[in-house]
């Protein structure tokens, strides 16, 4: 897959974090989604075909892992990269336990965010080169992808 036919979503109550990471991702050709919130990312994800989240840690109400529990109940191909201002060890360790792919401390560097988002479309991609070599009926021998 190419980055334009990737699908973020974007999940953090600082409107500055939100545009900063929207802008940064759709100068790369990624497909962007916003929300300020939990539950309109809960709404953007029932209506949208999502490869990848990016969600903030600490929001009001409900917090990023709640969005990470949720993700990993309802939508296991999608990647999830947690981000924090307030990092900790045990934060840490419980969004990786959750089923977050990364782990990213605010302020974080382009090269950090670009490393981390490349290696969740690496996973992205080996996933549908496996998931369509699985659907070939009848196959014998050796199939490769590269």
């Amino acid at each position: 897959m190419k980055n334009n036919d990737i699908n973020i979503l974007v999940v953090d109550d600082s409107p500055d974090a939100v545009e900063m990471l929207t802008r940064k991702l759709k100068n790369k050709g990624f497909n962007l989604f916003q929300a300020s919130n939990v539950n309109m990312a809960l709404n953007i994800l029932e209506n949208n075909n999502l490869h990848l989240v990016i969600t903030d840690f600490k929001m009001p109400k409900i917090s990023g892992l709640e969005l990470i529990k949720h993700i990993r109940s309802n939508y296991k191909q999608i990647i999830v990269i947690m981000i924090t201002g307030y990092p900790t060890i045990d934060g840490a360790v419980e969004a990786v336990k959750m089923g977050a792919e990364e782990y990213l401390t605010k302020p974080f560097t382009d090269k950090e965010l670009f490393q981390a988002v490349d290696s969740a479309v690496n996973k992205i991609n080996t996933t549908i080169i496996s998931s369509s070599i699985n659907k070939i009926p009848n196959t014998y021998g050796i199939i490769g992808g590269s």
